[in-house]
């Protein structure tokens, strides 16, 4: 529907509801909507609730309205929040993707020997001297280990090991909003529960912060040794002809054996996928000297400016054909796509709202919706931001300024 309002179609005049709850979830969406609905003439008629936007005490009321509803929905979440946390209070698993290791059985963890097993090898590894993250996924793949689960199988890579060594599951305790930092949803962040949990521990407190403190001496920050100037500019956007994923840095480095020190570092491009530390699920090892494929790029990129039709294509590209009209255009499709992003966002909150609580894959159910949801506010908050650039360029072209906001 709102779609088509931004769309215009069909000469939209207003909108009928029976109720206001069944417009939008909570106030934010609500007044985010209706500044939508006046933006392109349309108003907003409950019937129940007896309000027409068109009116200014219309308009006053279905904010108040808009308030209450929230208020009520929050504390529907408040109570079912309260509830995992007293299952966290009482040792249990609050839900979530069942951690490496363990099973998740009647919605307690159970021990996965052989799973386990690799845990306890991945601390036993990390404690040695002169081992780090990436030196243990190396060993574990070059000595034939094989990481499989029901969820995933493969070789073991650094982030696998990095996240096996940060979690506190493994020592015996269970973490309440341990990301709640990462909420999309903003706001201030919720105080972080520990407590000691029913499940087995796989590793001793003591190995756990001992493997933390070494974590923590190794994140350090190193300056770059050679060429610290350096800067690989096409890391990541080349792409590997075999398998497409991104070719990123390599960098050749021998000793002299005969002279002492080291004879000049090689920079190069190769598949990101051969690296060890990402378990080499590829086995295209070409490599590009990184100088060359650099200038190759460079002379295809500067014979390209010299076409009119590539000047035309990139100036269309920023909107900078001096035209206020073609900017007016592209903010109008930015609006849409925005609604489009919004649309799908209120829809997956009313799938969140229609989950059954005591369904055994409630917590899988759960977690994949909300995943979806974060998705769509980074994809908000990039179109937003690209709003507010394109609003910015049209005001300047509008007041006859010619610098380019960019």
């Amino acid at each position: 529907m709102l779609d088509d309002i931004v769309d215009q179609k069909d000469n939209i005049s207003f909108v009928l509801v029976f109720k206001l709850s069944r417009f939008g979830r909570n106030a934010a969406d609500v007044l985010k909507s209706m500044q939508t609905l006046m933006d392109y003439g349309v108003d907003l008629v409950s019937v129940d609730d007896a309000i027409d936007s068109s009116t200014a005490g219309g308009r006053l009321t279905m904010t108040i309205l808009s308030a209450v509803a929230e208020i009520e929905r929050e504390n529907i979440n408040v109570q079912f929040q309260a509830g995992r946390m007293q299952k966290v209070l009482d040792g249990g698993w609050p839900g979530g993707p069942t951690p490496y290791g363990y099973r998740n059985v009647k919605k307690n963890l159970v021990i996965e020997p052989e799973e386990a097993e690799m845990v306890r090898r991945i601390y036993d590894l990390f404690l040695q001297d002169g081992m780090n993250t990436t030196a243990v996924a190396i060993y574990l793949n070059e000595h034939g280990y094989r990481r499989s689960s029901k969820e995933d199988c493969g070789p073991f890579t650094y982030d696998f090991v990095s996240r096996t060594l940060k979690n506190p599951v493994y020592c015996g305790r269970i973490m309440f909003n341990r990301r709640s930092n990462c909420n999309p949803s903003g706001g201030i962040p919720k105080e972080v529960m520990c407590v000691r949990g029913k499940h087995e521990a796989l590793v001793t407190e003591e190995q756990w912060e001992e493997a933390q403190r070494k974590r923590e001496r190794l994140s350090v920050p190193r300056g770059k040794v050679d060429d610290p100037e350096r800067i690989s500019l096409l890391s990541g956007l080349i792409k590997c002809p075999k398998c497409g994923a991104g070719m990123v840095m390599r960098k050749n480095k021998k000793a002299n054996k005969n002279h002492g020190g080291y004879y000049k570092v090689l920079y190069s491009y190769g598949c990101v996928n051969y690296r060890k530390a990402k378990g080499r699920t590829r086995d295209y090892n070409t490599i590009y000297h990184q100088e060359r494929t650099d200038n190759a790029v460079f002379e295809i990129v500067s014979g390209l400016t010299m076409l009119p039709e590539f000047r035309t294509a990139v100036m269309e590209q920023l909107g900078d054909q001096g035209s206020a009209e073609a900017i007016e255009e592209k903010l109008k499709e930015l609006r849409k796509q925005l609604w489009k992003e919004e649309r799908q966002k209120r829809k997956l909150g009313e799938d969140l709202d229609n989950l059954d609580i005591l369904d055994e894959s409630y917590d899988k159910k759960y977690d994949r919706i909300q995943a979806k949801i974060e998705k769509i506010y980074d994809r908000m908050d990039a179109v937003e931001s690209e709003i507010e650039r394109t609003s910015k360029r049209l005001s300047a072209l509008k007041q006859g300024s010619v610098q380019r906001i960019m």
